[in-house]
């Protein structure tokens, strides 16, 4: 059985990449930041994997909180910034649909990405805090779902040539 199916209503923030680990009282400020105690179940510091692993009382709070804290946090090593990497332990996967028209609905994406995996749901990602175009839609759509079988990097999609994109994702050309 693989991790993500033994790690009920949990997500992971992963430490293993960073150049530096931090200390136990580091991460303990860092979830602060990401979790609230009336909410979490476990916090469970891996040293082998360097990852927290966090139990929340539903399954429904993992994922708000990786979707709210995902790319927001991290830290400054030799004035490199990293980004923890925060994910739901369910088995899914984000696949992000890239220059997709906004005509081509939801529904049609949904029959498509369903020959390749259990499509969780449907969102389309907006512009950040940063940007002058904050909170408006980008025209990124990330399909959650539990994958089955490889995705090639690009699809016909409601009759429209479109990227596709997850991480794992081994690369393909487009004329193939």
């Amino acid at each position: 059985m693989d991790a993500q199916g033994r790690w009920e209503n949990s997500l992971r923030i992963d430490f293993s990449s960073l150049p530096i680990k931090p200390s136990e009282t580091e991460v303990h400020a860092i979830l602060a930041r990401i979790v609230g105690p009336a909410d979490v179940k476990r916090a469970h510091l891996n040293a082998v994997d360097w990852s927290v692993y966090i139990q929340m009382k539903t399954q429904e709070q993992a994922r708000e909180c990786v979707e709210q804290h995902r790319g927001k946090h991290g830290t400054t090593v030799n004035g490199v910034y990293h980004t923890y990497k925060i994910e739901v332990l369910d088995g899914s996967s984000e696949v992000k649909i890239l220059d997709l028209p906004y005509y081509v609905s939801d529904e049609t994406l949904e029959r498509e990405m369903s020959q390749y995996g259990k499509v969780l749901s449907i969102t389309e990602q907006v512009y950040g805090e940063k940007s002058p175009l904050a909170g408006v839609l980008n025209g990124v759509r990330i399909v959650r779902m539990v994958r089955e079988r490889p995705i090639v990097s690009y699809l016909q999609i409601g009759g429209e040539l479109t990227r596709v994109s997850y991480q794992g994702q081994t690369k393909t050309c487009r004329y193939i």
